[in-house]
């Protein structure tokens, strides 16, 4: 699905700002015998400068509570926490809270790449080779899903559940040859000829069901790390989240869009070959606001307008991943064809109590690398990153 960004901005390039430590006093040395207490994440005991406050029994809590009242001050209070969520009630995974020392505050740990298809429309490019191992440089790194272990690696992600199909063994291989911290398994769709990208997520079913948040992605896609990060932090609050971009143009008609009425999704439809791609078939940014998915079935109907494109990136909390995967399950034992993007996905949440929010990364570069052209683009954005030490 290839799409001309609104502005040339090459991969890699989503620059995120440095955290800093606010300096303290001179620390006195300690003697042999001094030692500080361990605490969680090895930072200090308390910040520098101030003095650490006594824990109160709960009874001098409660005097402590009586002087505040006399004095005319009110007594201090902690708000009412929902449960899984955090005082806003924003939904909040348990790895996201356990995790969120981690930059994006993403707390996920584990990813699903499907890439069993050929990629027959890129022609000879994938004759011998699997389309995620096709190159973006000339120096033969990176390749398509290894740009991609690259930055879900920097940002916490542990575990990968890759499915291969179409030389499987071939793809297989030089993951398993990849270095670095990630654990890589592969699960083989063999049915990929004929089958849609249903049957590939059912094949990694055990990472739906691990109980842990699961990052899906496609290993045929490029993108700029801020989508990824944006992704990642809506899923932080909301639990679950989808990317889209609104700045969308359609050029194959075989764009996968999302669509909103009166400001929520309403649906996922792919094609748009029934809509002109001219500019007033342009969305603007302002026609729909970032917000939860309450259904994602069928086509969009009167008064429905096409908000973005969805891009195949999405975060699934531990229970959205293990009951969507079950569903999956169910539905391509009847028919094996289906994508799990459209209708799948639509279905499950219009039948379903789970959503998601969405991520729109206007403006940003990415793409589905379908094309020979696709490829020549990604190309081009990954030598421009490199000679610029993006």
């Amino acid at each position: 699905m290839p799409r001309r960004p609104a502005r040339q901005r090459g991969p890699g390039a989503g620059a995120r700002g440095g955290h800093h430590r606010r300096a303290g006093p001179a620390r006195r040395a300690r003697g042999p015998g001094l030692h500080r207490r361990g605490v969680r994440g090895g930072g200090p005991a308390h910040r520098p400068g101030r003095t650490r406050r006594p824990r109160l029994g709960p009874a001098r809590a409660g005097r402590h509570r009586l002087r505040r009242r006399a004095s005319g001050q009110q007594p201090r209070t902690t708000p009412a926490r929902r449960p899984g969520g955090d005082p806003g009630g924003h939904r909040v995974s348990a790895d996201a809270r356990r995790d969120s020392h981690h930059p994006t505050g993403s707390g996920v740990s584990r990813a699903v790449i499907l890439a069993a298809g050929r990629g027959a429309r890129l022609g000879a490019h994938t004759d011998a080779c699997p389309k995620p191992l096709l190159s973006l440089h000339s120096s033969g790194q990176p390749t398509l899903i290894g740009r991609q272990l690259e930055q879900l690696e920097s940002r916490g992600v542990r575990h990968v559940t890759v499915a291969v199909g179409y030389l499987g063994a071939v793809l297989a291989k030089e993951l398993a040859a990849r270095p670095g911290a990630l654990t890589i398994a592969t699960v083989e769709n063999r049915d990929w000829a004929s089958s849609g990208s249903g049957c590939s997520l059912v094949q990694a079913a055990d990472a739906f069901r691990a109980g842990e948040d699961v990052l899906l992605t496609h290993g045929d896609i490029i993108y700029d790390d801020a989508i990824l990060d944006a992704v990642l932090a809506t899923a932080s609050r909301a639990g679950s989240a989808i990317a889209a971009d609104r700045s969308w143009r359609a050029e194959t008609h075989d764009e996968v869009l999302a669509w909103t009425r009166d400001g929520r999704l309403a649906g996922v439809r792919k094609g748009a070959a029934d809509r002109e791609a001219d500019p007033s078939d342009r969305v603007s940014a302002r026609d729909a606001a970032p917000g939860m998915v309450s259904q994602l079935a069928g086509s969009p109907g009167a008064g429905g307008r096409g908000t973005g494109e969805f891009i195949g990136v999405s975060v699934f909390s531990a229970g959205f991943a293990a009951a969507f995967v079950g569903f999956v399950e169910q539905r391509t034992r009847h028919d094996r064809s289906l994508d799990y993007e459209q209708p799948l996905l639509s279905e499950f949440i219009a039948r379903s109590e789970h959503s998601a929010a969405v991520a729109f990364s206007d403006g940003l570069d990415w793409r589905n690398v379908n094309y020979p052209e696709d490829l020549a683009w990604a190309r081009e954005r990954c030598v421009a990153a490199q000679e610029r030490g993006a």
